[in-house]
């Protein structure tokens, strides 16, 4: 699933997958669009829906990965 989100978030940010799993806990991979396309696209893959305030929390690869273990 991991390896799934980091592919997904690159397609967004134009780095590769090599270069976000060095990144996974790093802030400012994306732009505020970029993270709006990326959740949005996660949603879709998953089948999950984000809250407001879920999304203004998500700031790193790991966090994504995180709340998405806990929705499935």
């Amino acid at each position: 699933m991991e390896e799934q989100i980091i592919n997904i978030v690159s397609s967004f940010v134009g780095k590769s997958a090599e270069e976000l799993k060095e990144l996974i806990n790093e802030e400012g991979v994306w732009d505020s669009l970029q993270k709006v396309e990326i959740i949005i696209a996660l949603e879709d893959e998953f089948d999950i829906a984000f809250t407001v305030e879920e999304i203004a929390g998500i700031n790193t690869i790991a966090q994504i990965v995180n709340k998405i273990r806990e929705k499935i």
